[in-house]
């Protein structure tokens, strides 16, 4: 589960309830906070380089699921339901999940059950880098140059 709140569902007004520093705490404002850190940190601490580039990459990957870019609030979800995370389903295969880890799986276009594990195995490993090279194929790095220039982690997640 990932943190963020662009948007916020609060048809009982909650949200206002909630402190500044909550309100604050938004992939944006992270996404920021480690671009921040990693362009002032150029020959600093590895180890705070390599935890800002890895949580950067996290939530600029995270940031293009919907369910990663929501809040709800109401009377059944008074701090938030996380992002659909307390949301309980049953799938249409009549799996029991939540709302959230539907959305992560794809819709189960990817089954619950086929999950990568980790740590990452031949199989996995090798099936990571085909499904790597068609993505490529599909969308060479050519083709998404107006993409690259957008700087603005909003526009990525609205």
């Amino acid at each position: 589960m990932s943190f963020v709140l662009l948007r916020v569902y609060d048809p009982d007004y909650r949200f206002n309830g909630m402190s500044q520093y909550q309100q604050d705490v938004n992939s944006i404002n992270t996404i920021n906070w480690c671009y921040k850190v990693l362009k002032l940190n150029k020959n600093g601490v590895s180890f705070e380089r390599a935890w800002m580039a890895r949580y950067l990459l996290h939530l600029v990957g995270d940031i293009h699921q919907p369910l990663h870019n929501t809040n709800m609030f109401n009377a059944s979800f008074k701090t938030g339901d996380l992002g659909g995370n307390l949301i309980k389903i049953t799938t249409p295969t009549g799996a029991s999940t939540n709302l959230h880890a539907f959305f992560d799986s794809i819709a189960l276009e990817q089954g619950l059950d086929d999950r990568i594990v980790r740590p990452l195995n031949d199989t996995y490993r090798a099936q990571l880098e085909t499904e790597a090279r068609e993505i490529m194929a599909k969308y060479p790095a050519e083709s998404l140059k107006d993409l690259v220039s957008i700087k603005d982690p909003h526009a990525w997640g609205v």
